[in-house]
């Protein structure tokens, strides 16, 4: 014979009852959709980047197309950031630079002119945090952390 035994002062039915649950429809890790590749890759690299660089401290880089000597400003194809390990991150992982800088040079109206550069001043280039709404500069920062634990940087070889 099997008994039950139920400790003093232990609760049983009622709210502490077993019931099925339903999983809950948020998805709290997240990944990185489609649409993240689609808006980060097209117009909106340059947050990414900035986002990226905020949280790892990491240089931005930029698949330069042009400078405008008037203005003292470069136009850019695409923005990332270099990783330690000295590989280029966006939103599509890490790269080589040498293929990403030449991927990019690819949408440049001159591709023999374009080249990757280090993004020193980022006024030089269009970009501050200043120019990003903060709704834009929040799912920058959703999609950057989700970067950066999905292409997690490989430890330094000893």
């Amino acid at each position: 014979m099997t008994v039950t035994r139920q400790l003093a002062g232990t609760p049983v039915g009622g709210q502490f009852a077993a019931s099925a649950r339903t999983e809950p429809a948020v998805q709290l890790s997240g990944s990185i959709t489609a649409e993240d590749i689609e808006r980060y890759t097209n117009r909106h690299c340059g947050e990414l980047a900035w986002s990226l660089h905020q949280a790892t401290g990491w240089p931005l880089i930029a698949a330069v197309d042009g400078y405008d000597e008037a203005t003292d400003r470069y136009g850019w194809n695409h923005m990332g950031v270099i990783r330690p390990d000295g590989m280029v991150l966006d939103v599509e992982g890490p790269h080589d630079l040498g293929d990403w800088a030449d991927q990019w040079a690819e949408w440049a109206e001159d591709p023999d002119e374009s080249y990757a550069l280090p993004v020193d001043d980022p006024a030089r280039f269009h970009l501050d945090a200043a120019m990003f709404p903060p709704g834009d500069a929040a799912d920058a920062d959703r999609v950057a952390a989700l970067v950066l634990a999905e292409h997690p940087t490989p430890a330094a070889a000893a």
